[in-house]
């Protein structure tokens, strides 16, 4: 019999697992910060929920980060996406001259993706950072409303603060 949370757990990839349970994040320096790059389920926009899984797999308390994702988009060398298996950026290439893509970092996790995109791979990070919040079924606009679920945000989520066990010194309350 499979596990209901076994299908969130896969979702969050790229992570070792710890003792007790816990999972430990990759993560990768974008200016000062350490960022955690989790990966929405499909067509699920708000990053701010989608950082929020990280709460239930570790001890510290989770959050994106408008400032992360700004300084990711303004990069002129793309963020790697540490933890998140991207199979390519070429989709975007042409995207970034032709349409004014606006739905920020993205992976493409189905194998029917519109335009032609390769399944697994990923939006460059030099795109234009749209902020945490997007509504659900991000990629409409960008559809015509066709699969638009198939694709999944790239969140940029820092850590707030630690409950016991934790690894800041900043207490969650």
């Amino acid at each position: 019999m499979k596990s209901s949370l076994m299908i969130p757990c896969l979702l969050l990839l790229g992570w070792t697992s710890q003792s007790e349970g816990q999972i430990d994040p990759v993560l990768e320096k974008i200016g000062e910060k350490e960022v955690s790059w989790v990966l929405g389920r499909p067509g699920e926009g708000d990053c701010r929920y989608i950082c929020l899984e990280l709460n239930e797999v570790t001890f510290d308390g989770w959050g994106c980060d408008e400032s992360a994702g700004r300084q990711a988009a303004s990069d002129p060398n793309p963020v790697q996406y540490a933890g998140i298996d991207c199979k390519g950026r070429k989709w975007n290439q042409y995207s970034l001259a032709k349409i004014p893509w606006s739905y920020g970092f993205a992976q493409c996790t189905d194998p029917a993706c519109f335009w032609f995109t390769p399944q697994y791979s990923c939006s460059d990070s030099r795109l234009k950072w749209p902020g945490c919040k997007l509504k659900d079924g991000f990629m409409d606009a960008y559809t015509d409303g066709f699969g638009a679920d198939h694709y999944s945000r790239i969140c940029p989520c820092t850590k707030r603060c630690s409950r016991p066990g934790g690894t800041t010194d900043i207490p969650c309350y």
